[in-house]
């Protein structure tokens, strides 16, 4: 329960007190079970209802970074309910993450943890906390908790050996059926869905487990998993029991036109960097008159920044790729999916590795063995964080020419504002991104604020706004465009009435989204 009382207003995070509560949906009351952490996330019973578990966090970690996960015996007297014999099972504040608890059986709990680097499965049993694979698994096998209710395994027999769970490669999910009693290597299952965020047994020991997911080729659909009886042979059937999504436009799209993508790790070892291309495949664009010719290219950047851009079929690249333009996705240093070390890039450098990730990667792209893209017709474009990205490419980073022009979508521009504005939620997660407080360091704030340094912008940049943004201010948005102006740069501003941080209208949505690719070919003389 999230308790707002001293926060009426939204206006003082601090005071709003989060506990683990239990219902009493007969007497219509709330009691609390647990107090005193800061936050409280997949509280689960028990198959017999005589223990509890759940996770737990403090400021200033996000779950990511530190959590613990909690044990207590269920106690109910005189139709009252509490706990006895509460333990730590795993975890440890800022330095192990562990998340999405499921009871396997009365006296197993499956888990993830990242205590060897990776979000592997981790099973308490007997009074211990083991891992479930005899070695580590160079794989995420969930995925930051910044949601409730997601749910990445599941167990689909009925004794609690046998579980379907998703795992993150190559910046994409793939499946799995695991036998957690005998930790051996994990049998992956050929599958074409590639985001799954939640997984549910059809019902216990029924060998069925449902889900939703995107193909890289295909709208999301609900999916019913037959599995066989046993682990051998792996005999796995996907049927679709839920429609799938309409397409974007009521005609069809023509065969070979959608854009698959290419997941790429580039760069040094010690900084390589994970991207994913998707290249213009239209024949109508094919083909020109300059020889070798590469494709202009427009770099996403994923918002968070703590998270990954999915691969699952995006209208909204494909309108770029099937109009001859390369789609870059980054997963720069600090985005999800690559192990705990690549996430731990950014503390204390956002700002700096995002960017420089993103300069490096066009640039090795753009060149042999690759010639993948134009270094010099790259439109960098994101959206809040992957906005502030975009913004401190043009402004802070080692070379701001480096991107040809360029799009900020409610773009984070004051790092310092940010800070002061935030829900109980996120209001300590720029202390480990920016490496201090604002009360610690305000210099640093200001250093790291793309509105004191719009002044360095000379690569054109569209600005797009929402009126009525709390987290971005209009007026960031709007100093950032005087500043550009006043210095002679190329800046287009449009303010959508109306909307906040994001576009909700169907106008305004299709209006951005035009407006961005004649943004980009005005600027590259493409027409």
């Amino acid at each position: 329960m999230e308790d707002h009382t001293d926060d009426p207003n939204g206006e003082a995070p601090s005071k709003v007190v989060n506990t683990l509560c239990i219902i009493d949906t007969t007497a219509k009351s709330v009691s609390s079970l647990v107090s005193g952490a800061d936050f409280y996330s997949n509280a689960r019973f028990s198959p017999d209802g005589t223990r509890l578990v759940w996770v737990q966090w403090f400021h200033p970690d996000m779950p990511w970074e530190g959590s613990e996960l909690r044990h207590a015996d269920v106690v109910v007297t005189e139709g009252k309910v509490s706990l006895s014999n509460v333990l730590t099972i795993a975890g440890v504040p800022s330095q192990i993450s562990v998340a999405f608890p499921s009871w396997i059986n009365n006296d197993t709990i499956l888990f993830t943890s990242d205590q060897l680097g990776y979000q592997n499965l981790h099973k308490y049993a007997g009074g211990q906390d083991t891992p479930v694979f005899l070695e580590p698994i160079g794989q995420d096998f969930s995925q930051p908790a910044w949601a409730l209710g997601w749910s990445p395994h599941v167990p689909v027999d009925d004794i609690g050996q046998t579980v379907l769970c998703t795992a993150w490669k190559d910046g994409k999910n793939i499946i799995y059926l695991v036998d957690i009693q005998s930790g051996a290597t994990p049998k992956l299952i050929e599958a074409p869905f590639v985001a799954i965020d939640v997984i549910r047994a059809v019902s216990t020991g029924s060998h069925q487990a449902v889900f939703s997911s995107p193909k890289v080729d295909g709208n999301s659909a609900i999916i019913l998993c037959t599995l066989p009886s046993s682990l051998e042979p792996v005999d796995v059937k996907f049927t679709v029991v839920g429609p799938a999504q309409k397409k974007a436009s009521s005609g069809d799209f023509p065969d070979g036109i959608v854009s698959v993508p290419q997941s790429l790790s580039i760069g040094p070892q010690d900084a390589f960097v994970h991207v994913v291309y998707y290249p213009p495949t239209n024949p109508a664009y094919s083909g020109s008159s300059i020889p070798h010719e590469l494709p202009p290219c427009v770099v996403g950047i994923h918002g968070g920044p703590t998270a990954l851009e999915p691969q699952g079929l995006n209208w909204k690249k494909q309108y770029f790729t099937s109009r001859g333009w390369a789609w870059l996705d980054i997963n720069h240093g600090g985005s999800s999916g690559y192990g705990r070390e690549y996430i731990e890039r950014l503390a204390g450098k956002w700002g700096i590795v995002d960017t420089e990730d993103s300069i490096k990667a066009v640039d090795i792209l753009s060149k042999a063995p690759y010639n993948l893209l134009d270094a010099k017709r790259t439109a960098i474009r994101g959206g809040s964080a992957g906005g502030y990205t975009a913004l401190a490419a043009f402004s802070m980073s080692s070379n701001p020419a480096a991107f040809a022009a360029g799009t900020s979508s409610y773009g984070v521009s004051d790092v310092a504002k940010l800070a002061e504005f935030s829900h109980k939620f996120e209001s300590h997660y720029l202390t480990k991104l920016i490496g201090a407080t604002l009360e610690e360091n305000p210099q640093l704030y200001k250093d790291r604020s793309p509105i004191y340094h719009a002044d360095k912008i000379t690569s054109p940049l569209l600005i797009l706004q929402g009126e009525i943004d709390r987290v971005v201010p209009k007026g960031q948005a709007e100093q950032m465009r005087d500043t550009i102006l006043k210095n002679g740069g190329v800046v287009e501003y449009k303010l959508y009435e109306g909307e906040g941080h994001g576009w909700r209208q169907e106008k305004n949505i299709k209006d951005a989204l035009e407006r961005e690719l004649d943004f980009y070919e005005r600027q590259f003389k493409l027409k």
